[in-house]
């Protein structure tokens, strides 16, 4: 197989990699959507327009190999028929080739589809890539484009981040609730992109380090990440890092604690404003301040992440 760039009216088409090609079609769903399906991975996930990316393992290639198996039956399917109906044609008669899709689309529930039938399956969460503004549809949360392998998770958490402070300003959630909720957001975007930098070759107690990463915190997560792979998470931000300390431990205090301050809370956030056994009240202006922080630390470890993995991804 091959791709076939198409252009304009009268532009001619390429030379086939090999004689006796043919050319098929492949329409999208009725969303526009095309299904790819990663060879190495076998994930599935659609998108508008071509793929040359896995949008979940990274892998490159054209976009002929990440057709479904349902895809590759239907242009097995088409050269069959085709051929079929070219030999069934005698020397100078005229004579129609149907392969009727509408067909097998609008059949009844109780009729067997084709193997080649398989619709689009819309997946979890749909994102326009910030790079090249391809749409994709993927399973989970975060993932790469599947044209220019950009990955999402600074995006969409951004987008949780927005979420979360326009709940805040609206008093649809207490102060406190937003601080969990914030840094459970920050939580998954940064251990999802630790989780793709543990797949590049490195010793095995380095990976389980890093798989076991959390960052509810901040200290130990950047110094791993530091001596790691020479990533500063935290450029630009000394100012802050008194308030992430006690943030990050009032996290903890509203999830596990009731709220209630605890000696170890006043000794590990240094948070001497608050008395033992009392009630920890939040403020706006800090949830939205930690909200801040905690997408510029993101947008720190984005950075890193690009500089790192492109190399990786190239089969």
């Amino acid at each position: 197989m091959a791709n076939l760039p198409l252009g304009g009216i009268g532009s001619p088409w390429p030379a086939p990699p090999f004689p006796g090609c043919i050319p098929v079609f492949i329409s999208s769903d009725s969303e526009g959507l095309f299904g790819h399906e990663c060879p190495r991975c076998h994930g599935y996930w659609r998108s508008r327009g071509q793929a040359s990316v896995c949008a979940y393992c990274a892998l490159r290639g054209e976009s002929f190999q990440f057709l479904t198996a349902a895809q590759v039956t239907y242009v097995e399917h088409y050269a069959e028929v085709l051929a079929t109906g070219l030999n069934s044609i005698a020397p100078g008669e005229q004579k129609e080739v149907d392969i009727d899709m509408d067909a097998i689309v609008d059949a009844g529930a109780d009729i067997p589809k084709p193997p080649f039938y398989y619709p689009g399956t819309s997946q979890q969460t749909r994102f326009n890539c910030v790079r090249c503004d391809t749409k994709n549809d993927i399973r989970g949360r975060f993932g790469y484009c599947c044209a220019c392998g950009c990955r999402n998770n600074l995006a969409e958490l951004r987008l949780q981040i927005d979420t979360i402070r326009c709940d805040l300003n609206e008093t649809r959630v207490a102060p406190e609730e937003a601080v969990k909720r914030i840094v459970s957001a920050f939580d998954a975007c940064c251990r999802d992109f630790v989780a793709q930098l543990a797949t590049l070759p490195m010793r095995s107690r380095r990976r389980e380090a890093l798989q076991q990463l959390l960052f509810h915190g901040i200290d130990a997560p950047a110094e791993l990440l530091r001596r790691a792979f020479d990533v500063d998470i935290l450029r630009g931000l000394d100012a802050d890092l008194n308030f992430l300390q006690m943030m990050f431990q009032r996290r903890h205090v509203y999830e596990h604690e009731a709220c209630v301050a605890t000696r170890k809370y006043i000794t590990d956030s240094g948070d001497t404003a608050v008395k033992e056994g009392a009630l920890i009240r939040e403020t706006r202006e800090n949830a939205h301040r930690l909200a801040g922080c905690a997408v510029r630390i993101a947008t720190n470890l984005d950075a890193g992440f690009s500089e790192i993995l492109p190399g990786s991804l190239k089969t």
